[in-house]
């Protein structure tokens, strides 16, 4: 059988006037696994230099489908990676379905849209933060978990430039008994725990608010 890697490529877009041309910046990467969708949610830091890329398919060496999000520094040469892969806890996860920097790249939130709640609700989602200590990824606070069915949770997630503010999207959420109309939560950080700042909800039934977030600043 035919071995299928997905890839990511980064480029440098430069614009000129009404001319624009793109440069590719390193080799590509490439995903490890067969069929680990390596690259369908990626992410970079503000100036550049980091880039973090979501494999939620990827499975691990037991043969569970969990998935994994590997981090990136550009080194001046090429996208050397930043600390261990990242996986999710268990089969099923979807563990980097979605995700996002800060902007200097020190601070990571990962989507988990087929994660199940200890009390057996299938795909609420999850979202996990972590901070880069200088020699490894860690976990920064209490993972955020849906609280509904197949409300898919973290199917999308916004950091802000100094990645103290999250946005965490539910697009399958029923908000306010409109069935699809989706959810989204914003949450502060407060030193120790993300505390929750402001809760966004879509309008109609099949709206899916919150399929893509993203901050200004």
């Amino acid at each position: 059988m035919k071995k299928v890697l997905f890839t990511t490529l980064v480029f440098l877009i430069i614009g000129a006037a009404s001319l624009w041309s793109q440069v590719q910046i390193g080799p590509i990467l490439e995903g490890s696994a067969y069929k680990d969708f390596f690259g369908d949610a990626v992410a970079i830091s503000s100036d550049g230099q980091r880039l973090a890329a979501g494999a939620p398919i990827h499975d691990t060496n037991a043969g569970q489908t969990v998935g994994q999000v590997s981090v990136y520094e550009w080194d001046g040469a090429g996208w050397a990676q930043l600390g261990i892969p990242l996986e999710g806890g268990s089969e099923g996860d979807i563990f980097g379905s979605s995700v996002a920097l800060s902007g200097n790249g020190q601070v990571l939130a990962v989507g988990a849209v087929g994660y199940d709640n200890a009390m057996g609700y299938e795909n609420v989602g999850r979202v996990q933060v972590y901070a880069w200590n200088g020699s490894e990824w860690e976990v920064r606070g209490t993972p955020i978990e849906g609280d509904m069915i197949n409300g898919v949770l973290g199917t999308a997630v916004a950091l802000s430039e100094s990645g103290e503010v999250l946005a965490v999207g539910a697009p399958w959420y029923d908000a306010n008994f409109q069935t699809l109309s989706g959810r989204v939560w914003i949450y502060r950080w407060d030193g120790s725990e993300w505390q929750l700042d402001a809760t966004l909800d879509g309008m109609d039934g099949g709206e899916q608010f919150g399929f893509a977030l993203d901050f200004s600043g």
